[in-house]
């Protein structure tokens, strides 16, 4: 075990909690409600790639001064859900990072009290979602296109004029047949 003073001590568990947030890929927030301008007093590096600018832009400022009017005031209405409410407030949205590419995230917004209880803020996650939603997505499409060959299917074979036997060649049974193929059994 390492003999810190207290000082050190501070200044090692804050660097290692820099570098937890940091490692994560999920986009971290932390915002001023105390002064009520929602002013960001820390993030992590994917929410600087998010924003498009350094920390050190970010710091200070507010969601309408770094997203613009309208994105801002849908953030804030955000914001005031959880502080009003003291509640952790969970929504899905749609973004656009700098370089274009859009995401949906899942996020999670908590209130942030100080060690009496009194909310000083809040702090948000948000995990790309993405990839789920589109293969989800996917496999509701896979889904709808096998339901639909099913029902020409079962159009098909319930409706020829033909005897139809399905035989499976490993164990030699039928699998399906259809009312002409029942009538010469």
């Amino acid at each position: 075990m390492h003999n810190f003073s207290t000082e050190d001590s501070s200044a090692y568990n804050h660097n290692i909690l820099t570098s937890v947030i940091n490692a994560t890929p999920d986009i971290i927030f932390y915002k001023d409600y105390l002064t009520e301008n929602g002013a960001y007093f820390g993030c992590n590096n994917a929410f600087t790639k998010f924003v498009g600018t350094s920390r050190n832009e970010i710091i200070g400022r507010n969601d309408i001064e770094l997203f613009g009017e309208e994105i801002g005031i849908f953030f804030r209405t955000k914001d005031k859900e959880v502080l009003v409410q003291n509640i952790t407030v969970i929504n899905e949205e749609w973004v656009t990072y700098p370089d274009g590419t859009k995401a949906l995230l899942h996020t999670s917004k908590t209130p942030l009290q100080n060690d009496d209880g009194t909310v000083i803020g809040l702090v948000g996650v948000s995990h790309d979602i993405t990839k789920l939603y589109e293969n989800t997505k996917h496999i509701e499409e896979q889904k709808q296109a096998l339901e639909d060959q099913k029902e020409l299917y079962e159009l098909v074979f319930k409706n020829t004029a033909s005897s139809v036997l399905l035989i499976d060649l490993e164990d030699n049974k039928f699998r399906d047949f259809n009312d002409q193929a029942l009538a010469i059994l």
